[in-house]
Formats: C-alpha cells, sequence, structure tokens
C-alpha cells in the first residue's frame, strides 16, 4: 500500500520474490521504469538507499529474494512512480520469467 509522506513524497515497501534476487535483468528494469518519471526515486534495502536509475547502484544493495526494499519517490508523480515500481516487485520481474522458458 503506498503511503503518502507529504504532499510530493510516497513510499511503499515491498518484498523481493524473484529466486535470483536484483540481479542485472531486474536492475535494468528498475533503472529503466524509474527513467519514466520527473520524481527521484530511491530504493533503500540492507541498510543502504540508492538511486533507482542507477543499475549498478542496485546491484550494490545485494536484495535477494525476501529482502525487504522501500520504494520512495518525490516529485511531481511521485504516486505513479511508486505504484510503477512496485508492480515490478509484485509481479516478480515478468521478462525473467519470459526468458526462463
Amino acid at each position: 500500500m503506498i503511503e503518502a509522506v507529504s504532499e510530493n513524497k510516497s513510499q511503499e515497501k515491498v518484498v523481493v520474490c524473484n529466486e535470483n534476487g536484483l540481479h542485472i535483468r531486474p536492475a535494468s528494469m528498475i533503472s529503466q521504469c524509474a527513467a519514466k518519471f520527473h520524481s527521484k526515486v530511491e530504493l533503500e534495502a540492507n541498510g543502504h538507499c540508492v538511486d533507482a536509475r542507477g543499475i549498478f547502484d542496485i546491484l550494490l544493495l545485494a536484495a535477494t529474494k525476501g529482502t525487504t526494499v522501500t520504494i520512495t519517490a518525490v516529485g511531481p508523480d511521485h504516486q505513479e512512480a511508486v505504484r510503477a515500481m512496485a508492480n515490478l516487485f509484485q509481479e516478480g520481474f515478468p521478462f525473467e520469467a519470459a526468458s526462463e522458458n
């Protein structure tokens, strides 16, 4: 559930559900998704906070299956950004499942 932290800031906690955690493909999908929005989007996990537009930053989170990740967006389209990012996590990064078949 998206939490409105302030007038232009939202956040949501999600859990990494894909078997391999946040490796290069999901990190790339997250980065591409974040780049679509004007808001600044950050991910926080394992005590680290990173810019969601940076693939290598996302990899540094070392988020394995079961890791809780907090998505935070600040800016004009903060709610849409958080919703889109949360959907990627909840769907288990659908590109991955399709490429494994």
